[in-house]
């Protein structure tokens, strides 16, 4: 298998799936590997520091051409079929020009929906990988989360299971969710930051642009720099704190339920100079319990080169039960 393809469509499909691209650059760097490496648990050669994509166009080109046609049934927990039931379906079947990261594009298709005997098709299109979930009011899939099907040639040992065909599509189970899998979405946008350690708080229900006023957040977020050296890098850490609660780093994508243990009231996080993986920036994914008992799941973005800042996007349960979505 050719690891500059794996790289350059495997892992590009689960850096779109985290969110994690926001706009496009020449290369991605060995931090961007290394994030989507603890997310998704993936086998990534720790020597690679630049991912050159002067080797990968070609390849990628062959990969989106792919024929890439799709059969599947969506059942319910007692393999009853389920009709109208919509199907979210993203192709990768386009590399962008300029030639730049992420270097593939996608297409996503609208209006697929199951017929009676809850079965869909897609047809007649080309694709290095094709993504799939289906999203129900009221359920959520058995298993939990995107599906990635990949059809390049050399990809294909990636698929859990053969891919699937006319005589065996495959199934998409979904089940009812509990009544109290209720989420609210939480997005702060980019709260500026200082670098000298002081905290900003946040709250679950009332967060702004600019954080919650003293004493009323359920967070404290602090980001600590030293002095650059030289080679402009410097030690620096961030503090995130749950007074009464607790947090913990998490490596899955997609959740259905927080965790019931393992929770602490602060974790640091951040790079020192010298650590060879240095980077200005990180993201990181959390669980946190704030002082009333709601549980929520975050990606926290921080920044401190230029101007810093600290952002939280995600989703709490207002019920006090552990399930997300």
């Amino acid at each position: 298998m050719k690891s500059w393809l794996i790289l350059g469509l495997g892992l590009i499909v689960a850096v779109i799936l985290a969110g994690c691209v926001n706009r496009a650059r020449n290369t991605s760097n060995s931090r961007d590997v290394r994030l989507i490496q603890r997310m998704t648990d993936r086998d990534i050669p720790e020597t690679l520091e630049v991912f050159d994509a002067s080797n990968l166009e070609e390849e990628l080109r062959a990969a989106v051409a792919t024929p890439a046609d799709f059969w599947g049934v969506v059942q319910d927990g007692q393999d009853n079929p389920l009709a109208n039931v919509p199907v979210r379906v993203t192709l990768f079947d386009q590399v962008l020009d300029p030639f730049e990261y992420p270097f593939v594009g996608w297409t996503e298709l609208k209006n697929v929906r199951t017929d009676k005997k809850g079965r869909f098709k897609v047809s007649g299109r080309r694709a290095g990988a094709v993504v799939v979930n289906v999203d129900e009011a009221g359920y959520w899939q058995e298993e939990q989360g995107y599906r990635t099907y990949y059809y390049a040639t050399e990809l294909r040992s990636r698929n859990e299971q053969p891919l699937p065909t006319a005589g065996s599509p495959a199934v998409f189970r979904l089940i009812p969710k509990p009544e109290d899998a209720i989420t609210v979405p939480v997005s702060t946008g980019a709260i500026a930051m200082s670098l000298d350690g002081t905290p900003i708080e946040v709250a679950f229900s009332t967060y702004s642009r600019h954080g919650a006023e003293p004493g009323e957040g359920t967070m404290r977020i602090a980001v600590e720099a030293g002095e650059p050296q030289e080679d402009g890098r410097y030690d620096w850490q961030c503090r995130f704190e749950v007074p009464d609660g607790g947090v913990q780093l998490r490596r899955q994508l997609f959740v259905k339920e927080a965790p019931a243990e393992g929770y602490q009231r602060r974790v640091s996080m951040g790079y020192e100079a010298d650590d060879p993986n240095w980077d200005h920036r990180e993201d990181y994914l959390l669980f946190v319990r704030d002082r009333d008992g709601l549980y929520a799941h975050f990606i926290l973005r921080v920044r401190t080169r230029n101007h810093p800042f600290v952002s939280l996007q995600g989703v709490y349960n207002p019920t006090g039960a552990r399930y997300g979505d």
